[in-house]
């Protein structure tokens, strides 16, 4: 029987995906498992979610950016809970696809729910140090900033051989339509060039759908994005001898975390990457990677000559799974969050019924927000109506 005394943290679900299971789902599983809080999960929009926060102590809050991520937290800050928000992204200075294209992120209500979230955590957690500074200076929030570990899910026990089952050799890229202009820009130009030389290969797109010239249509193949559960499955899967990560030199990008690393070391193959952060912090070049310059005959080269050494490809294999086994394992995770988050482990809720005026003070405010949000819903549609009658 669980002692009554453990930490009980609520991981808020505010957008699902990779970002929710890797840093929130496993972990935290992982951490209750050796007995040293309780966890539940649930998303803004449940209808219990007022209960779920009168049990937890801790709400542990996942790239909280909708306006109902921002009623939930601040519902639980009203009630003494402590609040940790989770970012692994600048979102708020996301790339636009055109200028005159202004994304979701832009939103004033998405905005400030982001700005409200910021400055209500107590602890600002992040998988790279580069985001405390930006949230904290678009925020203008003096939470305290903490860096946590990502772990390496699904990582096989023994580095794998990297001997790839097939001919010609497979050359992958896993990744979202974010990454698409990067794959036109340097990876296409490349194989197209690699193909003139009449260099063997195939090419594997898991994710976005690229416009390929007629040179590669024969040799590329596509897969459709998934799940990150999915995805886990289905890497064990691929018999890649290399793997892409073209990523270009913004600060939006050098405030991302190296997932890619992770990945292609979980399904076995070298990654070629773009010489820029993030990858440039912790890629070692031709030992864990190889760091790459943002042009096609840099990408060519790279791709050429990887090929051609299939004991440099084993042993990028080898290192990079040595290093991801040490710093990424489960219980290098735990002791990350154990001592990042020691004064969330720590803090206990207020005694349930210690202030029923603050209980019935969070709920209605809670119900009054979404009624408020509904009839401006209402009224914004009625407008709209109106305007579309008058011509």
């Amino acid at each position: 029987m669980k002692p009554r005394n453990l930490s009980r943290i609520l991981l808020l679900k505010a957008e699902p995906g990779a970002s929710f299971e890797l840093c929130a789902r496993y972990p935290f599983a992982e951490l209750e498992s050796r007995g040293l809080c309780e966890v539940r999960t649930a998303e803004p929009w449940d209808l219990c979610i007022l209960a779920h926060i009168l049990w937890c102590d801790v709400v542990f809050v996942v790239r909280g950016y909708t306006p109902l991520a921002a009623l939930a937290v601040r519902m639980a800050n009203r009630l003494g809970r402590f609040i940790v928000a989770y970012w692994d992204d600048n979102l708020f200075e996301v790339p636009r696809q055109a200028p005159e294209q202004p994304t979701s992120y832009e939103a004033d209500d998405i905005r400030n729910s982001m700005v409200d979230i910021l400055r209500m955590a107590n602890i600002l957690a992040v998988a790279n140090e580069r985001l405390i500074e930006v949230l904290h200076t678009r925020a203008e929030s003096n939470s305290l900033g903490v860096v946590l570990v990502c772990p390496a899910v699904g990582l096989r026990e023994e580095a794998p051989e990297q001997l790839s089952p097939t001919d010609p050799p497979i050359i992958g890229y896993a990744g979202n339509i974010a990454h698409k202009v990067q794959l036109q820009e340097f990876v296409i130009p490349a194989l197209v060039q690699l193909r003139q030389e009449e260099v063997p290969f195939r090419f594997q797109v898991v994710g976005p759908v690229v416009d390929v010239p007629a040179e590669l249509r024969s040799v590329t193949e596509y897969h459709k994005s998934m799940s990150f559960e999915e995805w886990l499955s289905f890497r064990r899967t691929l018999g890649w001898a290399i793997a892409l990560a073209p990523l270009p030199a913004s600060r939006f990008h050098a405030c991302k975390f190296q997932a890619k690393f992770l990945d292609y070391t979980g399904l076995g193959a070298p990654g070629i990457y773009s010489n820029v952060p993030p990858y440039s912090d912790i890629i070692d070049h031709g030992r864990t990677g190889i760091l790459v310059g943002n042009s096609p005959s840099a990408w060519a080269e790279a791709i050429r000559e990887l090929l051609a050494d299939c004991e440099l490809r084993q042993r990028i294999v080898q290192e990079s799974w040595r290093v991801i086994s040490q710093k990424h394992s489960m219980d290098a995770v735990c002791g990350s969050y154990k001592s990042e988050l020691r004064e969330a482990f720590e803090f206990r809720r207020p005694p349930l019924f210690a202030d029923l005026r603050a209980l019935f003070d969070a709920g209605w405010w809670y119900i009054n927000s979404i009624m408020r949000r509904a009839i401006g819903l209402v009224e914004r549609q009625w407008r709209h109506a109106i305007r579309f009658e008058q011509g």
